[in-house]
């Protein structure tokens, strides 16, 4: 059954887009566990010193634990960590998180705190069909993330 999560956190320059490309070393040859993923900026009337709120929103399969880990573990194998560790490095809270591999207990738990569909539901996640993504793409043949709207 599939899962929502929505990752709300603030970070400077270029480390939520860093985020989102570690999550997307999971396509292809990686975990093949997400349906969806998105970033939205959230607006704020003052920001920070150069940092912004964002909201990383994801649909995927699995239990949390092994979904956050799987992911960190495809961006290590395929990139030595690149992405989610520069991505830890301007987010505010995960700067002594890095490398990420190497802390990952800790770094899904800070997800977690920060995920408010675990803190903050105001309703189910609720599931309109069975399917994972694996057994979608296997149906549909190969996949490209698509950046149209």
């Amino acid at each position: 059954m599939a899962k929502g999560l929505s990752f709300l956190f603030e970070a400077r320059g270029t480390s939520a887009q860093n985020l989102v490309q570690g999550l997307s070393q999971g396509t292809g040859n990686g975990p093949d566990i997400l349906h969806y993923l998105w970033l939205v900026e959230i607006p704020a009337p003052v920001y920070k010193d150069d940092h912004k709120t964002y909201l990383l929103t994801t649909v995927y399969d699995e239990n949390f634990e092994a979904y956050i880990g799987d992911l960190v573990k495809a961006d290590f194998e395929k990139t030595g960590g690149k992405f989610f560790d520069a991505a830890a490095q301007g987010i505010e809270g995960l700067q002594a998180m890095v490398p990420v591999h190497k802390h990952l207990s800790e770094f899904i738990n800070f997800v977690a705190q920060h995920d408010l569909t675990q803190t903050n539901p105001a309703g189910p996640f609720t599931q309109f069909y069975p399917w994972t993504a694996a057994l979608i793409h296997s149906k549909l043949g190969p996949h490209q993330p698509s950046d149209k709207q």
